[in-house]
């Protein structure tokens, strides 16, 4: 929001807040020096690397996994019995 000249708030609590944690544990992060490891992920890394992302203050991804994915699953599956059987 800052680099487009928008007036940011501040990380608090009861503030909504979008953000992205990369998992430091694997190897291919882990074995970049600090300064470089957002510029691995953005130019070579995927989203194996994303731990956790919140948005507009709830988590959407923990630990790797969306907060929808199994009934996003579910219902995928039951589409696929539909159109297969």
């Amino acid at each position: 929001a800052q680099a487009l000249g928008q007036p940011i708030g501040s990380l608090a609590v009861g503030q909504r807040a979008d953000w992205l944690v990369l998992d430091g544990q694997d190897p291919y992060l882990a074995t970049a020096e600090d300064d470089a490891i957002l510029n691995r992920w953005l130019f070579a890394g995927g989203d194996r690397q994303v731990r956790d992302v919140m948005v507009n203050g709830t988590w959407v991804i923990r630990q790797g996994h969306h907060a929808q994915e199994v009934d996003s699953a579910q219902a995928f599956a039951q589409v696929l019995r539909q159109l297969l059987g």
